[in-house]
């Protein structure tokens, strides 16, 4: 797993070129464009903002989630995980809220074709 805090995009060539397993990309990076650069070069993990995690409602929350998987998740090759760290006084809740999120957005297959 790679993973390079802050905004990416520009690296994306390179990074496509060494073709890590997984690249995990941070909240900076739209999960559209990441998808777009190195979609097919690796799987992807990312990009919920951990500050929202910390200070987010549950519904900033379950709409950042949605937007990361119907932007990444296209054809498979991601995972949703926190763009970098998790603050250790993030609430639980709040992580809940992401899980939960994620288990009902992953009963849609997310299919092009």
């Amino acid at each position: 797993t790679l993973h390079i805090c802050g905004d990416t995009t520009s690296l994306m060539p390179d990074i496509a070129f060494i073709k890590p397993s997984i690249f995990s990309f941070d909240q900076k990076i739209k999960p559209k464009t990441a998808k777009e650069l190195l979609g097919k070069y690796c799987c992807l993990m990312g990009n919920i903002d951990p500050t929202l995690l910390l200070t987010g409602s549950k519904e900033e929350i379950e709409q950042a989630v949605a937007t990361c998987i119907l932007e990444a998740a296209v054809n498979g090759g991601f995972i949703l995980a926190p763009g970098c760290g998790i603050a250790t006084k993030t609430p639980p809740q709040n992580l809940q809220a992401m899980i939960n999120s994620a288990r009902t957005m992953g009963i849609y297959p997310i299919k092009t074709s």
